[in-house]
């Protein structure tokens, strides 16, 4: 299997799974973080975004499990990024940076 197949059976799997199904209704799809590692993505109005990823830099297998959140400027700077014990906690972090983002 190719990387790019690879690449395209996670993100066709990953919404079915346990975070999927969290994240996807939340706005967020599967990236390619670079290296092999992946995040859960959203990107807001104007650019900046979202990266979700379990500790070892991935999509995660439980929905309550520990969470690495970063919220990104358009050109890639961190902007905040922290450490959140669940999706719950880590959507609630994203929503108070900015609201939804639709309108910044």
């Amino acid at each position: 299997m190719t990387s790019h197949e690879w690449y395209s059976a996670v993100q066709q799997n990953a919404p079915k799974t346990a975070v999927g199904q969290v994240m996807t209704p939340a706005g967020f799809h599967v990236a390619h973080t670079g290296g092999n590692c992946l995040a859960w993505e959203k990107v807001l109005d104007g650019g900046r975004y979202y990266w979700i990823c379990d500790q070892g830099n991935g999509l995660g297998e439980k929905a309550d499990e520990p969470n690495l959140v970063g919220f990104y400027a358009t050109d890639s700077e961190i902007l905040d990024s922290d450490e959140m014990p669940s999706l719950k906690i880590a959507l609630e972090w994203c929503q108070c940076r900015i609201g939804d983002g639709s309108s910044k």
